[in-house]
């Protein structure tokens, strides 16, 4: 953070300076590659390989003044439970805002984020749309699982197509709608029966109508 590297970074850039001028034998060079190789292989962060390194599971083999690792080291390692929780992440117990891993927080600390849409020709797609103003569950569903743990309730006081509803049932969390308007409150259940009856297409045709026609007869 201060701008100097650290001494694993050091031996690092050394031996990929005298990667073109080494006298290593040709049995070691093919059965070994560099530090830098080795993480672009395990697809981990050069703290998470140095942590890996540190407790042991992976050992360096010293080749004059380089550092080589084994090609069947690592591919051991990554059977291990260790490496899937380098590689997935683990939930810090200290953080009591949600259940995100260090891997998964990183994305979610952008100040924007993709829009995804289920396409206008989903059966839930359909539904929103007799609502003037809907956005998608997918969306909502950043910011709770950003700011909530599993298990925690939510309160939406404005309800609307039951957007938050929705993510929080595909998320794992509670929530405790509220809609004034009458003509939205047969949408969320509409929303959550056709998500949980979709396997069945004539299920979700069969909701989109029963909804239509409440709304309709609410109009009227």
């Amino acid at each position: 953070m201060n701008g100097q590297l650290s001494l694993f970074e050091v031996d690092e850039l050394k031996q990929e300076n005298e990667e073109t001028t080494s006298d290593s034998s040709p049995a070691i060079e093919q059965q070994t590659i560099s530090g830098n190789k080795a993480m672009q292989m395990l697809d981990l962060s050069r703290h998470s390989f140095e942590k890996a390194v540190g407790e042991g599971f992976i050992t360096p083999i010293m080749d004059g003044n380089r550092k080589l690792y084994r090609v069947s080291d690592l591919e051991e390692f990554m059977k291990t439970d260790r490496y899937k929780e380098l590689s997935n992440g683990t939930v810090d117990p200290r953080n009591p805002l949600n259940d995100l891993t260090g891997k998964d927080w990183l994305p979610e600390t952008k100040s924007f984020f993709y829009q995804k849409g289920l396409g206008a020709n989903h059966p839930e797609a359909q539904i929103e749309k007799l609502h003037p103003a809907p956005f998608s569950f997918q969306d909502i569903g950043h910011l709770i699982r950003f700011f909530t743990k599993s298990g925690m309730t939510v309160l939406d006081p404005f309800g609307g197509v039951g957007s938050t509803a929705k993510a929080c049932e595909v998320n794992g969390r509670k929530c405790i709608s509220i809609e004034l308007w009458a003509v939205c409150s047969p949408i969320p259940m509409m929303i959550c029966k056709c998500h949980q009856y979709l396997v069945s297409s004539s299920a979700v045709e069969l909701s989109f109508h029963e909804v239509q026609q409440q709304l309709y007869r609410r109009c009227s």
